[in-house]
């Protein structure tokens, strides 16, 4: 359920955006350099929302290990854990966060022109990461 209202807040952007912008008749200036900062930075969170929550769930197993008597064998079998989920959820918001990044450009410029890159990678992304069993499987494994 989190990853369809994820995915509908993106499209309630483009919504926003548009709205806002629809009386403006200017063409986008693309090389303005508050363009480049955004994108610089949707792209960085974009990289990140890859990277932090696999190494959100191997901190937190390395953690764990160290508190659990040497004893005790690790499960085999995928359990979602907290671990995952806050990974999972993690990786959801730093996704939409590049969207928030195109809503803030077309609203500072008066032109939806600005939130569509940034909103199609969003919805790219998230449906690249549907919540499957599979996908999930494959944070836990291999924190990624």
């Amino acid at each position: 359920m989190l990853w369809i209202a994820m995915l509908a807040s993106v499209l309630i952007y483009g919504l926003l955006a548009w709205i806002i912008t629809s009386e403006s008749a200017e063409p986008a200036d693309w090389r303005d350099p508050m363009v480049y900062i955004l994108a610089g930075m949707a792209a960085m969170v974009m990289i990140a929302a890859i990277v932090v929550p696999g190494l959100v769930v191997t901190a937190a197993r390395r953690a764990k290990r160290s508190d659990r008597p040497s004893t005790s064998q690790p499960t085999s079998a995928f359990e979602l854990t907290g671990e995952v989920t806050t990974a999972y959820i993690l990786r959801l918001t730093m996704i939409e966060s590049v969207a928030i990044f195109g809503l803030v450009l077309a609203m500072v410029k008066q032109s939806f022109d600005f939130f569509v890159p940034f909103g199609l990678v969003a919805i790219a992304a998230f449906l690249a990461i549907s919540p499957s069993t599979d996908h999930l499987r494959g944070l836990d494994r291999s924190g990624r």
